[in-house]
């Protein structure tokens, strides 16, 4: 559980580095880069969703 939340934060603190680093040289580069990262965040969350669906098993006859 405590190793879960660590990356997450980890995973956040780095979020927002590469997000100020690319806001520093042109601004409208950080809202790209956080915008990329997000869209990358949701497809993984989503297949790791999809991934682990319990399936229900067939009804045969």
């Amino acid at each position: 559980m405590l190793m879960n939340i660590l990356v997450f934060v980890i995973g956040l603190i780095g979020l927002s580095a590469a997000t100020y680093g690319a806001w520093s040289i042109y601004e409208p580069a950080g809202f790209v880069t956080c915008g990329l990262f997000l869209l990358w965040w949701s497809y993984m969350a989503a297949s790791s969703a999809r991934r682990n669906a319990v399936q229900t098993p067939s009804r045969e006859k």
